[in-house]
Formats: structure tokens, sequence, C-alpha cells
């Protein structure tokens, strides 16, 4: 009941989203799975397509909070992420609100975000979580309010990133003699590919067709979501998804791919054994290199 009271109120807020406008618009990690719980059918698909839609979405967000976090002077004093060992709803929205609570200045979504983290919201939450833990216990739950929640989380994310578009950068190369680099990026909203939104990219900074990024045409940033997720080659026919990180500990780290739910794992022996070293940086400490997160770059439309 309150889950719907909530969903009911915010509902008229301006720029509110029903869920099925809302795989259309949010970032390919949380639409593509929320797409399949809007076609679940029978009430087997409906709890467990909840449970992947609802922890692909409070995953992105933490995403977002996260690299938010890590660009304000708080980070550098605290190591909140180690709480997060498992990529499911519990240790998510643990860390998750261990960002939010602390409300860091000079951020980019936090504003937006913070709403998650008011008294009525949280108790939503808290609610849902429950019942897919009572899901995946094979225990009886009287909860009703999936569809709600998964809208009004997705509300959130879709305000927070007003603005901004979530994609790759495309055939990156260094311009002639001097330290400038041009491409492509593409943004990537929606639950299935092609992607077809298309930017030029002008900047002093070189990136991997593998970074999954935020960038913002008007602000002129582009915001690295590295460790967290990255883009990989689906199939044969180089059909790329997003893999998201599963879980981390001092021997791998573990991902999965959107797509089909692959498992990817990676060691300090793996191709990829830097994003492993950044996961075990980042339980260390929170600001996890000297570097920001925020890149200065130039958009312009195609």
């Amino acid at each position: 009941q309150q889950a719907v009271k909530v969903y009911k109120e915010r509902a008229t807020d301006k720029g509110w989203r029903e869920l099925n406008d809302l795989v259309s618009v949010l970032p390919y990690p949380a639409s593509n799975l929320m797409v399949k719980f809007v076609g679940s059918a029978t009430e087997k698909d409906i709890q467990n397509n909840f449970i992947k839609a609802f922890e692909a979405i409070l995953f992105t967000i933490f995403t977002v909070a996260f690299v938010d976090y890590r660009s304000t002077t708080l980070a550098k004093k605290s190591s909140t992420f180690r709480q997060f060992t498992k990529k499911s709803a519990g240790p998510i929205w643990g860390a998750l609100k261990s960002f939010l609570e602390k409300k860091g200045k000079k951020a980019n979504f936090f504003t937006k975000l913070s709403c998650l983290v008011e008294d009525r919201n949280k108790l939503s939450i808290d609610l849902a979580i429950d019942a897919i833990n009572d899901y995946k216990h094979g225990r009886a739950s009287n909860y009703q309010a999936n569809r709600e929640i998964l809208a009004f989380l997705g509300n959130t994310l879709h305000s927070a990133l007003d603005g901004w578009r979530f994609g790759q950068f495309e055939s990156v190369t260094k311009k002639g003699f001097s330290s400038q680099y041009s491409g492509r990026f593409r943004a990537a909203h929606g639950a299935h590919p092609p992607f077809t939104e298309m930017y030029s990219y002008n900047g002093s900074e070189s990136f991997s067709d593998m970074e999954a990024v935020l960038v913002s045409q008007e602000l002129k940033l582009a915001i690295r979501l590295s460790p967290f997720m990255f883009w990989t080659q689906m199939n044969a026919r180089g059909e790329q998804t997003v893999a998201s990180l599963d879980s981390t500990d001092s021997k791998k780290s573990e991902y999965i791919a959107i797509a089909d739910g692959n498992p990817i794992s990676i060691n300090s022996s793996s191709d990829l054994a830097d994003l492993h070293q950044m996961c075990m940086d980042a339980k260390e400490n929170d600001a996890f290199d000297a570097s920001s997160p925020c890149i200065e770059i130039n958009l312009l439309n195609l």
C-alpha cells in the first residue's frame, strides 16, 4: 500500500513516465531487463523478471551515484564501496544508501537521486527487497507493487540523467601531430540495439570502444563508468552488449553480460586485468585513483 501510494503521488509530477515509456528512454543496462518484465505473461516469469529488472535498474543507479560520489571530497576519506559484495538487491541498496546519505556537494546527480533515501521511499524499496528475498527463498509473498516500484526507480534515474546520454565512443584516433583526438559517440538508450543516435567527438582524451560512458553535450563532460560496466562483443557478427559487475574479491571480478546473462570472469592475468585492479582499488578507497572521472569533451550532432 505504501509503494502504491508513493507511486500515485509521484505520477502527478511533471515529466513522469509510465513503465512502457521508460523502456525506450532509459540507458540500455536498465531498460533491457525492464522490457522483459513488461512482456512477462506468467506468474513465474513476472517474479523472475521483476527481480532481474529491479536489480538492473538499482545497479545502474548505484553506478551513477558512485561515479558522482567519487568526484566529491568525501570519497577521499571513505571506503564504502567494499559494502558491495554481490549484484543482488540487498548489497546494492546498502552501498547505494551509504553514498546518497553522505549528501556530497558539487555533484552532478546526487540532488535528484537523494529522494531515494527519504523515509517513505526507503520503506518502499525495503519492501520490494523483502519480497525479492521471499521469491528467492521460495517463501510466499503478498507483494503486488512490482510495476510501481520499477516505475518509481526508472523515473528517478531518468530525471537524474536529464541532459546526459549513456553509450560508448567509437573510432577515436589522434588528429595528426596534435594532442587532440576525434571520433564518434553512440548513445545507447532503449532496450535493444541497434542504437542510431550519434555525435561527433573532439577532445584531448582518448577513449576505448569498450568503455561505458555518460556524456553531456551541454556541459561538455564525459564520465567513465569503469569498473562497473564495460562494452563487450555479444556474437560473431560484432554486435555488442554491456557487461555489469556482479561480484569482486581478491582473486577475480565477475561480470554478467546483459543480453544473454553469460558470466565473464576477470583476474590479474586476464586481458582486462586492469578492470579487476580497479575493483580492488575501489575496495580500498572510494576515490581509488588521483584522476577525476569527469573529462572535458566537445560533441556535435551527426
